[in-house]
């Protein structure tokens, strides 16, 4: 499984996520958590923020929609 990351705003291509992908970056945060107080460093790293995280979810969820309709 092929990850692509835009490392400029630590999110995915809408149209490559997947069911995989989204296990793979939960399993990764979680361990990220579980390493204690120095997390939070690596999880700024790795997390996109909150505004370009909903940008992301309205640019996969038109793009679901697309396919369906």
């Amino acid at each position: 499984m092929a990850l692509c990351i835009c490392c400029d705003r630590n999110v995915m291509a809408a149209d490559k996520l997947s069911c995989e992908s989204t296990v793979y970056w939960r399993s990764l945060c979680e361990h990220l958590r579980s390493l204690g107080t120095d997390s939070d460093e690596f999880l700024d790293k790795v997390l996109p923020t909150g505004i370009v995280y909903a940008k992301f979810l309205r640019r996969s969820v038109s793009v679901r929609v697309r396919n369906i309709v």
